[in-house]
C-alpha cells in the first residue's frame, strides 16, 4: 500500500521540482527529498546526476498499437497453428515539449483501455495463474483500483517528434505484460530512443485483443477456429488468458530416456517470442504509424526481463538489425543449445538466420549487459532443476545466477557486463504499480535466498530504478548512439549500494 500511495504522492510533488531539476544537472538534495518519500524520480533527473553524455531533450509521449503476422499461427506453442499470430504493441517515443502542453497525461488505465473491470481481470488471471491461493488473491486485489488513475510519465498519442531515432525492443517475463517497465521506457523516450514492447500472447496475464484488435480479429483468416471452445479464449470479450508453460527443464520423471533436458516447449515459445520481435520490427513500415517511420530499424537494441532476457538473447543472435541487448534477471541456457536434441529447432533457426555460417547456439556474439539479483529466489528455483542433472552448477550467494554467469563467462561479443545488484529479488525491478504494491514495496524486511539465517530490508523503488536505468542508457547509448560513455561501467557509480560490476573486456 505505502509504495502504491507514494506514486500517487510523486504526481504531486513532481512537477514543482521538475523545472528547477532540468537546470540543476546535479539536484542532490532534491532528489534525496522525494527518495525519502518512496517516489520514482523523472528519469532524465536520475541521469543527470550520474553525469551520462545522454540527456532528456524531450518529452515522452505513448501509444497502444495491434499488429498481426500472418506468417505464424495464433498460439504456436499451445498447439494453436493456424489462424494469425495477433499482438498489442506499447510504443514509447519522443515528443516535443509543446506536444505535451495540450496532451493528456497517460495513467495505468491507459493501459487497460480505460476500462477499471479490464484492470481487475487481468490482474486477478496474473494471480490465479501465478499459483496464489485463493484467500491471497483475494488480498492483494484490494490494492488493484487504487492502480488505475496513477499518473505514468509520457503523454497519450501526442506526436512523435521529427527525427530518426534508435529503437528498443522490450520483452517481457511470463505473465508480465508489455508495460512492466514502462518507467523504463518513458526514460528512454526522452532520450530519442522509440521504445517497442510486444505483448507475448498466450505468455501473458491476460491479452485484452477484444479491446484493442478487433478490424485484425475480424479479418479473414485471423481467428483460429482452435479458439472455438478453448477455455483460454472468452469470444465475447477476445480476451485470450495466458500460461506459465513451465518448466523450463525436464528433470526426473519428466525427462525423456531418464536424462534431463530441455523442455520442448520451451524451445517452442523461444523461437514464437524471436518471430514476435521480427514480426515488431516488420511493422514499422506501416502499422506503427507515424511512430514507426521515425524509427531507425537500422539501430535496434533488445531489452529482456526474466523469460523475455532468455529468449531477448537468443533474438539478438537472430536478428541482424540488434545490435546490443540488456537482460535483466534472467540468461539463456547455452549449454542445453549445444548439447540437447530438444534445441535442434534453435539451431537450425539460427543456420537460417546467419546463411549456415553458425549452427549451433553455444556462445554469444553480440554486447550484452547481464543485470541480476543478489537474492533471486526464482531463479535460485530454476537454475537448481538444471542443477539436478549436472548441467549448471547450484546457484549460491556466490553466484546466484550460474546460467547468466555461464554465458557471460564464454561470450565472443566486443563487449559484455555482468551487474549484480545485491539485496534485490526477481521482481524488484518492475514498474507496474500494481505489481510493485503487492510483492515489490520497498523498505520490506526479506529473508535470504540463499542463507536461511540472513534478512534484508529491500531498498527503495526510486534507487532500483536509478541502478537499473543507468546502465540500459548507457549500453544503448554506447552500442546504437555510439556515444563516448566508456567508462560508465569501469566507473562502478553504485559500489556503495552493494552493486559490483565484472566487465569481459
Amino acid at each position: 500500500m505505502r509504495e502504491a500511495q507514494s506514486v500517487e504522492l510523486c504526481a504531486i510533488l513532481w512537477p514543482a521540482f521538475r523545472t528547477s531539476l532540468e537546470l540543476l544537472s546535479r539536484a542532490v538534495v532534491c532528489a534525496a527529498a522525494l527518495a525519502s518519500a518512496g517516489c520514482s524520480l523523472d528519469h532524465g533527473a536520475r541521469a543527470e546526476t550520474l553525469g551520462l553524455q545522454s540527456v532528456p531533450t524531450y518529452e515522452a509521449g505513448s501509444s497502444t498499437f495491434c499488429i498481426t503476422d500472418s506468417g505464424h499461427g495464433f498460439d504456436p506453442t499451445a498447439g494453436i497453428a493456424d489462424g494469425q499470430r495477433v499482438l498489442i504493441v506499447e510504443a514509447w517515443y519522443p515528443i516535443d515539449a509543446a506536444a505535451a502542453e495540450g496532451a493528456e497525461r497517460a495513467r495505468f488505465g491507459d493501459y487497460f483501455a480505460r476500462d477499471p473491470e479490464l484492470l481487475a481481470r487481468t490482474e486477478r488471471a496474473l494471480l490465479q495463474t501465478s499459483g496464489f491461493a485463493a484467500d491471497v488473491v483475494e488480498q492483494h486485489m484490494l490494492l488493484a483500483p487504487e492502480q488505475f488513475d496513477v499518473e505514468r510519465g509520457s503523454y497519450r498519442d501526442a506526436p512523435v517528434a521529427e527525427g530518426s531515432f534508435p529503437v528498443v525492443l522490450y520483452s517481457h517475463g511470463t505473465l508480465q505484460q508489455r508495460f512492466t517497465n514502462d518507467s523504463l521506457a518513458e526514460g528512454l523516450a526522452r532520450r530519442g530512443y522509440i521504445v517497442l514492447a510486444p505483448e507475448h500472447t498466450g505468455n501473458d496475464s491476460l491479452a485484452p485483443l477484444g479491446a484493442y484488435c478487433q478490424s485484425q480479429l475480424s479479418a479473414p483468416g485471423v481467428m483460429s477456429p482452435a479458439l472455438d471452445g478453448n477455455a483460454a479464449f472468452d469470444r465475447d470479450s477476445g480476451e485470450y488468458r495466458g500460461q506459465t508453460f513451465d518448466p523450463f527443464f525436464l528433470v526426473g520423471d519428466a525427462a525423456p530416456g531418464g536424462q534431463g533436458t530441455i523442455n520442448p516447449r520451451e524451445v517452442a515459445l523461444t523461437l514464437d517470442r524471436v518471430n514476435d520481435y521480427r514480426a515488431t520490427l516488420a511493422a514499422l513500415d506501416g502499422a506503427l504509424g507515424a511512430v514507426g517511420s521515425a524509427a531507425d530499424a537500422s539501430r535496434v537494441g533488445i531489452v529482456g526481463y526474466s523469460r523475455g532476457a532468455m529468449h531477448g538473447l537468443v533474438g539478438a543472435e537472430l536478428i541482424d538489425e540488434v545490435k546490443a541487448s540488456v537482460a535483466f534477471v534472467g540468461g539463456t541456457p547455452l549449454r542445453f543449445y549445444a548439447t540437447a536434441e530438444e534445441a535442434a529447432p534453435i539451431n537450425a533457426a539460427l543456420a537460417e538466420a546467419t546463411g549456415g555460417a553458425r549452427t549451433t547456439l553455444s556462445e554469444l556474439t553480440k554486447p550484452v549487459v547481464d543485470i541480476i539479483g543478489g537474492e533471486d529466489s526464482r531463479r535460485k528455483a530454476t537454475t537448481d532443476a538444471a542443477a539436478s542433472i549436472g548441467m549448471y552448477e547450484a546457484p549460491s550467494a556466490d553466484n546466484p545466477s550460474p546460467i547468466v554467469t555461464d554465458s557471460f563467462q564464454t561470450t565472443t561479443a566486443s563487449f559484455s557486463a555482468l551487474v549484480n545488484v545485491g539485496d534485490i529479488d526477481h521482481f524488484d525491478l518492475v514498474d507496474d504499480p500494481f505489481v510493485v504494491a503487492y510483492r515489490a514495496q520497498g523498505g520490506s524486511s526479506r529473508s535470504g535466498a540463499f542463507d536461511a539465517g540472513k534478512s534484508y530490508v529491500l531498498r527503495p523503488l526510486a534507487e532500483r530504478q536509478q541502478i537499473r536505468d543507468y546502465y540500459v542508457l548507457a549500453t544503448f547509448d554506447r552500442f546504437l548512439k555510439e556515444l563516448p560513455v566508456d567508462d560508465a561501467f569501469s566507473a562502478e557509480p553504485f559500489a556503495a549500494q552493494g552493486v559490483t560490476v565484472t566487465l569481459s573486456e
